[in-house]
């Protein structure tokens, strides 16, 4: 027998099954909905199964459907600050093959297209788009500190704001976490925010997301405690570096074992370095850091694409070469190896060649359907493939 947990997804919809794990699945108002389930399912952990980051089209919609690529960044980062994981529907939509596009539930008379691009961060054809870099963010948050957000749990308010923004808190066993966000008001771009003990005050730049993750009192390692940082990390890495990120030439104060330092954000592809207690604390910014890649051991700094390994490189026009940060905390520069492009030539094409024909069937165990008006293949029972239809003519 397997031990297994089963979820829902349904959006708290119709009575809960005792024994079932609900979960939110959403777009907007993640926040309330998320507080919703934490209340219903306290000791339950928090999902959000399918956290729209586009919509497919439908024939007979005026536009493609598509969600500003920062908006999904924010509501990422506010879903971390709610203490939930988060799943996008779509990371990758790709194509319906086949008959595998259907008629929407909302509107019987509205069909789906062939295409599910879905304006998902990865584009049908596998391009990467800007919504793929501005999530990258928040993905890379998560995925490389992400045990510092597993082991915390929503609570009451600790860091306190003085704008019209909201904050999220969260604390652990490792340390809390405070995610401002400007709710959507572009307007806001630094937020004003007092730390628990009211002793410390910061100016936290929100742009170009919209919200940015606070760390307070982090236990990154046995020795080391990132008492705060007024950037918000793009993650930690090898137990001695903590990468952040914010707007070109803002400063800001990292504070680690009561050590502060205020570090400047560069605006060239290569970090600022700079030794706080024990710790590197390498300061990108945001442009860079969207282009920051951790692959073999090592964070690539400055391409547009690098793929499972350093081998398969892509710079951005113009670009001769990226800055390689160690392990050991040195940085160095390199060029991809150039290799030469193969000439392509247009395949040659032979005759064309009839493989079948379709004829209208004639088998005599076959019987034909009598209709009082037309109707689809759905109406009449057959809900994959094509369908023979014929009329007789007076």
């Amino acid at each position: 027998l397997f031990d297994i947990p089963i979820i829902t997804c349904n959006m708290f919809q119709g009575p809960r099954v005792e024994g079932l794990v609900e979960n939110v699945n959403t777009w907007d108002g993640v926040v309330d909905l998320a507080k919703q389930a934490h209340f219903k399912q306290p000791s339950a952990p928090l999902i959000v199964t399918e956290y729209w980051d586009g919509w497919f089209d439908y024939w007979g919609c005026e536009n493609h459907q598509t969600k500003d690529g920062w908006e999904v960044a924010r509501r990422a980062m506010e879903t971390l600050g709610c203490g939930a994981m988060y799943n996008y529907y779509m990371f990758h939509g790709g194509t319906n093959f086949d008959f595998w596009g259907s008629r929407l539930r909302e509107n019987q008379g509205s069909f789906q297209t062939t295409s599910y691009d879905y304006d998902a961060p990865i584009a049908e054809g596998g391009g990467l788009t800007p919504k793929y870099y501005a999530t990258r963010l928040v993905n890379m948050l998560a995925q490389y500190m992400g045990q510092f957000f597993a082991s915390s749990y929503v609570e009451d308010p600790g860091m306190t704001v003085k704008d019209q923004t909201q904050v999220l808190n969260l604390a652990g066993v490792l340390g809390r976490w405070a995610v401002v966000t400007n709710n959507g008001r572009s307007e806001i771009e630094t937020v004003e925010v007092s730390l628990p003990d009211g002793e410390v005050e910061l100016t936290i730049p929100l742009g170009p997301i919209g919200a940015a993750a606070i760390p307070i009192d982090i236990e990154l390692a046995p020795t080391l405690t990132l008492d705060y940082a007024g950037l918000t990390p793009l993650g930690f890495f090898w137990n001695k570096v903590l990468a952040l990120h914010g707007p070109a030439g803002f400063t800001a104060p990292v504070s680690v074992n009561g050590v502060v330092e205020r570090v400047t954000v560069p605006d060239r592809h290569e970090p600022a370095l700079v030794e706080v207690a024990g710790l590197t604390v390498a300061t990108l910014n945001t442009d860079t850091a969207q282009r920051t890649w951790y692959v073999d051991d090592q964070l690539l700094i400055g391409p547009v694409f690098v793929g499972a390994s350093v081998d398969d490189i892509t710079l951005a026009e113009g670009e001769t070469g990226y800055v390689i940060l160690a392990s050991d905390g040195t940085l160095g520069r390199k060029r991809p190896k150039v290799v030469e492009a193969a000439v392509v030539r247009p395949p040659k094409l032979a005759a064309w060649k009839k493989i079948a024909v379709c004829t209208e069937p004639t088998d005599d165990d076959l019987t034909w359907t009598k209709m009082d008006r037309p109707k689809t293949v759905d109406q009449i029972g057959h809900h994959y493939g094509y369908a023979w239809y014929r009329t007789e003519i007076y």
